[in-house]
C-alpha cells in the first residue's frame, strides 16, 4: 500500500487574511462594537476556505435522501439529487449573518436621533447667591441664536435666583413677543414695569406689543412713557412714529419721523413715508431715497 502523500499547504493568503480578521476580531470585542461579529464571521470563513484550499475534504450529505443508491432507475424522470455540501452551507449562512448584522447597524444609526448636549440642563440650579446675571448671560447665548426653548429656561432660572431682576423679566417677555405670543409678552412686561417702572425698554417693549394687535392708544401711551424719560433711540422713534400715523396724528409722526433721520441717515423707509408727510421737503427725501436704492 502506498503511503498517503502530504496534502498540499492551503493558500498563504487565505491563511493570512483569517489571522488579521481574528486579531481584529479580539481588538474590537474589547471596545464592545458590532464589527466584531463581522470580523469574527470573516475569520471563520477564510479559515474554512484555507483548510478548503489545502486539500482537506468536508463530508457531504443529504438529509432527504431515503435511499443509500445516488443513482435513481432509469426511465424514472428524475435527475441526481446532488448532495449538501456543509462548507458551502456555512458560507452561505455566515454571509447572510454580516450582511443583516452591517444592514441593522446602518438602519439602527440613521434613525437614532442626535443626542443633545445636555450638560448645562443636568447641572443643578445654582445656589440662591441672589445673582442672576450668568443664567442671563446664557439665556442671552441662546436667544441670540434663536433657541427660544433653551433661552426661556435660563430665564426661568434667572428668576428663582432673583425674582426681581429686570433683565431677566424683560428677556422673557421678549422671547414671547419674537414668538408672536403678544398676549403673554405683555402681560409679562407689566409686571415687569411694576416692579422697574423706569425701564425704558420694557416701556418700548410693551408699546410694541400693543402697536402689533392695533391697540394703538396704549401703544403711545406705553411709548410716551419712555419718550418723556428722555429715551430717543432711532427705532424707538421711528417706532412711535408708526404709532402716531396709525392713529391719523400726521404732525407728530411727521415730527418723530425728522428726529429719526437725525440720528441715522440710511432709514429709507423714513425717508419714504416724509415724502407723503412733509411735502414741502419733498424733493430733498427722494433724494435721499435715490441715493439709499442705488446703494
Amino acid at each position: 500500500m502506498e503511503e498517503p502523500q502530504n496534502l498540499p499547504s492551503g493558500n498563504k493568503w487565505l491563511k493570512g487574511l483569517s489571522l488579521i480578521f481574528l486579531l481584529l476580531f479580539g481588538i474590537f470585542w474589547s471596545l464592545g462594537t458590532f464589527f466584531f461579529w463581522v470580523l469574527g464571521g470573516l475569520s471563520v470563513i477564510f479559515a474554512l476556505l484555507a483548510l478548503s484550499s489545502s486539500g482537506i475534504k468536508f463530508p457531504s450529505f443529504d438529509p432527504f435522501s431515503q435511499t443509500t443508491n445516488p443513482y435513481p432507475p432509469k426511465g424514472s424522470g428524475t435527475s441526481v439529487r446532488t448532495p449538501w455540501n456543509p462548507l458551502r452551507v456555512i458560507l452561505i449562512v455566515m454571509g447572510a449573518v454580516l450582511v443583516i448584522s452591517i444592514l441593522i447597524n446602518l438602519f439602527s444609526n440613521s434613525d437614532q436621533a442626535p443626542v443633545e448636549d445636555t450638560s448645562d440642563s443636568n447641572q443643578s440650579e445654582p445656589e440662591q447667591d441672589g445673582d442672576a446675571t450668568p443664567l442671563v448671560d446664557k439665556g442671552n447665548v441662546f436667544f441670540n441664536q434663536s433657541q427660544y426653548d433653551s433661552a426661556l429656561r435660563y430665564y426661568g432660572m434667572a428668576l428663582k435666583v432673583d425674582p426681581s431682576d429686570q433683565y431677566a423679566q424683560y428677556n422673557r417677555a421678549l422671547v414671547f413677543f419674537m414668538t408672536k405670543d403678544y398676549r403673554m409678552s405683555i402681560g409679562m412686561i407689566k409686571k415687569c414695569l411694576r416692579e422697574h417702572p423706569d425701564y425704558n425698554e420694557a416701556w418700548w417693549l410693551l408699546g410694541d406689543g400693543y402697536y402689533s394687535t392695533n391697540k394703538y392708544d396704549s401703544a403711545a401711551a406705553s411709548l410716551e412713557r419712555a419718550y418723556n424719560n428722555e429715551f430717543k433711540d432711532p427705532s424707538f422713534l421711528q417706532l412711535l412714529g408708526d404709532v402716531y400715523q396709525a392713529q391719523s396724528n400726521n404732525s407728530k409722526a411727521t415730527e418723530l419721523y425728522k428726529k429719526v433721520v437725525e440720528q441715522d441717515t440710511t432709514k429709507l423707509e423714513v425717508y419714504q413715508k416724509l415724502i407723503a408727510l412733509d411735502p414741502d421737503n419733498a424733493d430733498f427725501y427722494r433724494s435721499k431715497v435715490k441715493s439709499l436704492s442705488s446703494k
